[in-house]
């Protein structure tokens, strides 16, 4: 009898001792990855920046104020105004032709996500214009997330109020996307996650080991990391006629009626680095499509894909994205808008 139970006390010490030793691997391999990788985890967002909306599906809560949670990103301030933008405040009546107003519409980019709101690409263009005195002012209406869907909506439920002369779009090209708002509004503001991706979720926020063995698995699975995954998912949108076709169409629609009003709409084009230097992308495929409409519609447009197609261009992004533009990188594009801009300005002030 004592030998069984010494036999057994010796097992929980072994399946003891087992376990101390895996805590302390994980402890020490965890230690390792936050030591050899850097922090990529991005800006992330505060929590109560968001709330629902019928329209978009979500907005920003008017009168928000609070800093972008991940390191290196904790000391940038994101302030919203009364309307939802991270802009100062603007009226919706203005004395016609007193000034020129510009409407920026976009998403994440326009929002200037991960830099502060005066190294932001609207900021910096309208800082541009009125070095010169041209009495001009952008309703910088840039929200993360959105798809040309959720613009479209926003404008003409709420954007048209600011009466502008000239509409500045952004075209990123996740905004071939469709949205379905309602899907969408559940997804953000009441999820049903199960219990495994609770669980994955948990460790893919909160550990950095975890994080990089299951962003390993996907690359494995899916032949690529997420990012480029994901612009390959985006890029069939745009090869595929149907996707294009409903894209264009609703484009158009929205030409054609601020157009009626006489405004003018100009079109700017951020891409993807996934696309510089690359002979599975070389054809430009997207950025031809959006000259096409341009030329054929006599609609303004700016393609950053040469300006930023560059040997250095990882200088102008944040780190570890793809997509999201820093400082310097709005720096450089804002002043290569500022010539069409300030064109178009001088015509309607004759």
């Amino acid at each position: 009898m004592n030998f069984v139970i010494r036999e057994r006390d010796f097992l929980y010490k072994k399946l003891l001792v087992l376990f101390f030793s895996v805590f302390i691997c994980l402890i020490l391999f965890e230690f390792s990855v936050r030591f050899l990788f850097p922090n990529q985890d991005g800006y992330g967002y505060p929590a109560g920046l968001f709330v629902t909306d019928n329209i978009t599906g979500y907005k920003y809560a008017p009168n928000f104020h609070g800093f972008f949670p991940n390191e290196p990103y904790t000391n940038i301030s994101i302030t919203i105004n009364s309307k939802g933008l991270r802009d100062y405040e603007h009226d919706y009546s203005r004395e016609k032709k007193k000034n020129v107003r510009i409407l920026g519409l976009g998403d994440s980019l326009m929002f200037g996500a991960g830099v502060e709101y005066e190294d932001s690409y609207f900021r910096l263009l309208e800082k541009n214009l009125r070095i010169d005195g041209t009495d001009v002012e952008i309703v910088k209406m840039g929200v993360n997330g959105y798809n040309f869907d959720q613009i479209y909506n926003y404008y003409f439920n709420e954007g048209y109020k600011y009466d502008p002369d000239i509409l500045l779009l952004s075209v990123v090209l996740n905004d071939v996307q469709k949205t379905n708002v309602q899907k969408l509004k559940t997804d953000m503001f009441d999820p049903h996650e199960s219990i495994k991706e609770k669980i994955i979720n948990f460790l893919y926020t909160n550990s950095r080991s975890a994080k990089y063995i299951l962003n390993f698995i996907y690359s494995l699975r899916n032949n690529g990391t997420y990012s480029e995954v994901y612009f390959k998912r985006i890029h069939m949108l745009w090869t595929d006629d149907s996707s294009w076709n409903d894209y264009n169409e609703k484009l158009m629609d929205f030409h054609e009626k601020i157009r009626a009003k006489d405004k003018n709409l100009v079109l700017v084009v951020f891409p993807y680095e996934q696309q510089f230097f690359s002979t599975e992308y070389q054809d430009k495929i997207p950025q031809s499509r959006l000259k096409n409409f341009s030329t054929k519609n006599n609609v303004p447009l700016l393609d950053f894909t040469p300006v930023l197609e560059r040997t250095d261009y990882k200088t102008f992004y944040l780190t570890g994205d793809s997509v999201h533009l820093n400082a310097q990188g709005y720096f450089l594009t804002a002043n290569e808008t500022y010539p069409l801009i300030h064109s178009l300005i001088e015509n309607i002030s004759r």
